[in-house]
């Protein structure tokens, strides 16, 4: 039987790392870990500060003069960063494991992603979420979700369940949740869509948030749509359309990924005028793009090179996005703030030196460090790599069979050759040309295939 933690228990145990935390801020005790002589992205500020940065017990205890710590680095001539927030991507869309996916972000900075399971879900329904929390439980990064609000995407949609608020409904109370991901059905909430509607009013009644997914919606329909509850949007492609959500209220993720690209339309967005309410997300971001381009940081790196202040991008990158979603411990380097850290070389080349989380060092610029991966439910293992369902092939299957039926006579003897004689069958290479008076019939043939049932849920396997 599994130990389960008394509450009492629990405060106590808190509480005494609380008091480390504090002792250490005070200069009393030893820090676990001080950056030293740092120069940091203040995001409160706007501005880069000066000083020891000291890690306790997983948090930023403090930032000034001569702490001493149990490790300590030098960060001379270097800047730190706060970790990067992918504000909306779908990881079944980087095709491997999350295990692997940690892997692959780490070095480019990132620490946290919110993560909307609308794939897998249309696949394999709630065990498709159940799933992916299982295989991001413990990872060195830190995966929040957005509950799939579409399922299937469309009601034309084929898909391996069918989800309504009350199939979603008990996810709310995971610790990893954060609302309702991209409510796709934008025509439906601007219609007053009563089953599309309780999605949002459900998501409410556990006070989280809703995003949105609404490309090109305008006038009063747009202002429908935010009455509603949808406080977001990723899918504007022009800056038009971005500022007419913004000046509603709503938040703007600007998407620079695999399938969508945005980052160069809505660069105006990136000024001192706009910026507060904007992030930056990848929604779909492939393996190739991951190690040729990068992640987050990619888009940092863009923005900066196309004259955007390098502080704003940053807190597009990171502080922004743990606002929207209250993550408030995330997003800064300021006492009480998680220890995850981002160390570049400087705002022009931006190559990333170190990444750390939780006051751990996961790369060094050269190697991540290892972890092992999430154990998983086997059943849903099971599931989750038997989604694709077709017969067992052959290689001669993937042989093309072509049979070319011909029949040749005579314009003068054309019912007589119909009435008494069998078509011949000639293969393809054997048929010759015929003259204009004759007359041919060709019939092609192909065998017969198994086709899929599903579609097929190894992108997250």
């Amino acid at each position: 039987m599994a130990y389960r933690e008394s509450y009492a228990g629990k405060i106590n145990r808190k509480l005494n790392k609380k008091l480390h935390v504090v002792e250490v801020a005070s200069g009393r005790q030893t820090a676990d870990l001080v950056l030293k002589n740092a120069t940091y992205v203040n995001v409160f500020c706007n501005e880069l500060s000066h000083g020891d940065i000291a890690v306790a017990e997983g948090l930023i205890a403090g930032m000034g003069e001569h702490y001493e710590g149990a490790v300590e680095v030098d960060m001379g001539g270097k800047l730190v960063l706060p970790g990067f927030v992918d504000a909306h991507i779908h990881l079944e869309s980087a095709l491997v494991s999350p295990k692997e996916f940690a892997n692959a972000v780490i070095p480019h900075g990132t620490t946290t992603v919110i993560t909307d399971p609308h794939e897998i879900a249309n696949v394999m329904g709630t065990d498709g979420i159940d799933y992916m929390f299982q295989a991001t439980e413990g990872l060195p990064i830190d995966v929040r979700f957005m509950l799939p609000s579409c399922v299937p995407a469309t009601p034309m949609d084929e898909s391996g369940a069918v989800l309504d608020y009350r199939a979603i409904d008990s996810f709310y109370e995971h610790n990893r949740v954060e609302g309702l991901a991209e409510m796709m059905n934008y025509v439906g909430v601007a219609n007053a869509d009563e089953q599309v509607l309780e999605k949002i009013v459900a998501a409410q009644a556990h006070h989280k948030k809703i995003d949105g997914h609404a490309p090109g919606l305008s006038g009063n329909d747009l202002n429908a749509y935010i009455a509603a509850g949808v406080y977001s949007d990723h899918e504007c492609s022009t800056v038009e359309d971005a500022i007419a959500k913004l000046e509603r209220g709503q938040y703007i993720m600007i998407r620079e990924g695999t399938a969508a690209r945005n980052l160069d339309a809505l660069l105006p967005l990136l000024t001192p005028q706009y910026y507060t309410y904007c992030m930056f997300c990848t929604d779909d971001k492939h393996p190739n793009d991951l190690l040729e381009k990068g992640h987050i940081d990619y888009i940092v790196r863009r923005a900066i090179k196309a004259g955007v202040d390098p502080i704003i991008a940053v807190k597009c990158a990171s502080h922004h996005a743990a606002r929207y979603f209250l993550l408030n411990n995330r997003g800064a380097i300021a006492p009480g703030f998680l220890a995850d850290f981002v160390v570049i070389d400087n705002f022009d080349d931006f190559n990333i030196l170190e990444v750390y989380k939780k006051g751990k060092l996961l790369f060094d610029g050269k190697t991540v460090t290892p972890f092992e991966a999430p154990e998983i439910d086997p059943h849903l293992v099971k599931r989750s790599h038997e989604t694709f369902h077709v017969a067992h092939l052959e290689a001669t299957d993937f042989i093309e069979s072509r049979a070319i039926r011909t029949r040749t006579t005579s314009a003068s003897a054309t019912s007589r050759a119909t009435a008494s004689s069998p078509a011949r069958w000639r293969h393809p290479s054997r048929t010759t040309a015929t003259t204009s008076s004759s007359s041919a019939r060709t019939r092609r043939t192909w065998p017969r295939r198994s086709t899929a049932s599903s579609s097929s849920a190894a992108a997250s396997s």
